[in-house]
Formats: C-alpha cells, structure tokens, sequence
C-alpha cells in the first residue's frame, strides 16, 4: 500500500523510506500534482515536479529552490507549500515547515499531505497534542494511509498513552507489514505497558532487518532492564551509544542499569556480612 502510494507520487519508493529511518519515526509525504489545477500555471506546475523529483534523490535544499520558484510563480499552489514543508522538516526547520503547511491548509483544507507533514513538525518539537489533531485530521482524509497511524503512535507513546499507541502501530502495519518504524514504535508502547517478552520478539525481528537501529536497540534494552536481564540490557544499550554517542536516551537507560545493578550489589555485600570501613568524621579538626 505505501509503496504503491508514494511510487504515484514520487516515483521512488527507497529515499522516501530512508528518510523515516533516518529521522525516527516520521513519515514524510509529498503532494501529488495534477495538471488541470486551476490556480497554476504551467511553469509553476513544473518547478514544483522538478522539485519533488530533487527531493526523492536527497537535495533537499535544491528541491526547496524549486519550490520556492513554483510559490513565486503562482502563490496559491498549495501542493508546492506542503512538498517545501516536508524538505523543511529533512532539514529540522520544523517551524517554516509549520508555517508552509498551515498556508497550504489554508489554501486547499482538504489536503492529506499538508496535515501529515505539519503533524512530523509538531511531534519535532514536542507539540504531540497538535501532531495528534493533525493525525486525526489526515486519517478522516483517507483512512488507507499508513503514514497518519505512524505519526500517530509516536506521539502517542511520548504523551504515554501506550494502549492507544499501540493500537495504532498495529493498525500501521496492518496496512504496510514492512514499515520498520511502526514495529518500532509497537515495541516502545509494549516496553511502556510492561510487555517486555512481546517487545523483545519485536525488537528482535526489527534488528534482523536492521541491526544498528538505535531505537530497536533501546526499546529492547528497557524492556530487558524491566525483566531484570541487567547484562544484556547493558550489552544493547553501550551498542546503541557507539552508534550515537549523542544519544541522550540511551544514557538515561544505562544510568538507570547502573543504579539497578549498584542495587544488586548493595544487597550482596550486605548479605555477605562485610562492613565498609568508617567514614572519617569531617568534623574533626587537625592540630598540627
């Protein structure tokens, strides 16, 4: 289904999905164009396909040149708003990419796209209550997309609704079974709902796809760390830091497996009998 969908589209199906690997969890969408629009002009029309075709190869910022000359030609084109929108947001300007998206509403309410795009910003910057109106907004559109259910379950799982999250990543991967993301964010709601097994075979099937996925790696090191599997939680999340070493998630992860493992041996030591020599008192005073 997305496959077909974003081949009409685009005509490329691998840079489309390689962006929502490297973003996370966010799938971008372009506008399709038709040739009897009314409020375009032919020159418009081809700037803004010259644009797309730039974008599906990764130039972001040539693509937004291109859609910048559509705009100028025919400032009502609505689909060129929403396609500059999504190379925004490639390139983390996510409040233009708002700002883009809102005038393409404005211009043509009724456009599926503009509303997934706008929903990717709002979830960048933390805005998940407005991602989920904008989610809501394009399911109403067209229900057979998986890119909305996408959106989404993540910013479902960051509000910490893990149920409704979940319920939404499953409904994503009915309709599109190999989009790695959604897996992605089904194993984060069960790791949220204590269903560490179910999150693992999850975490365990994504990373056989991809082995170096950060968030696999993550999602599976909690839901081990909630399991009591210190070691292998530890093993998945030093792997996830040599591979982002920015990663401020996967620090917080491992500081929580070093207080459960500091913990662990608390207990030990205790039960062993052993008593640490005393602290001197640092109220005494030295005479020299």
């Amino acid at each position: 289904m997305l496959g077909r969908s974003l081949q009409k589209l685009s005509g490329s199906i691998a840079f489309v999905i390689a962006i929502t690997v490297s973003l996370g969890n966010i799938l971008p969408s372009f506008a399709e164009d038709k040739k009897d629009d009314s409020n375009t002009n032919k020159s418009a029309f081809e700037a803004n396909k010259k644009g797309v075709s730039l974008a599906v190869k990764g130039k972001a910022k040539e693509a937004i040149a291109e859609f910048d000359e559509a705009i100028k030609l025919s400032p009502k084109y609505a689909r060129a708003y929403a396609n500059r929108a999504a190379e925004e947001c490639h390139l983390y300007q996510w409040d233009l990419a708002i700002k883009d998206c809102t005038k393409a509403i404005e211009l043509e309410p009724k456009m599926r796209t503009a509303y997934l795009n706008r929903s990717w910003a709002y979830d960048n910057t933390n805005q998940f209550e407005k991602s989920l109106a904008d989610c809501d907004a394009a399911i109403k559109l067209d229900a057979t997309h998986p890119g909305p259910y996408l959106n989404k379950s993540h910013a479902l799982n960051k509000l910490g609704r893990y149920e409704e999250a979940l319920v939404c990543a499953n409904h994503c991967l009915e309709l599109e079974p190999n989009l790695i993301r959604a897996l992605s964010n089904k194993a984060h709601a069960e790791v949220g709902l204590g269903q560490n097994d179910k999150a693992i075979a999850d975490c365990d099937e994504l990373l056989k796809k991809r082995p170096n996925d950060v968030k696999g790696l993550l999602n599976r090191s909690k839901a081990y760390r909630q399991k009591g599997e210190l070691t292998k939680a530890l093993e998945d999340c030093n792997k996830a830091l040599a591979l982002d070493p920015n990663n401020g998630r996967a620090y917080y992860n491992r500081a929580q497996i070093y207080h459960a493992l500091a913990e662990l041996d608390r207990a030990k030591y205790r039960k062993s009998g052993w008593v640490p020599d005393k602290a001197p008192d640092s109220s005494a005073t030295t005479t020299k």
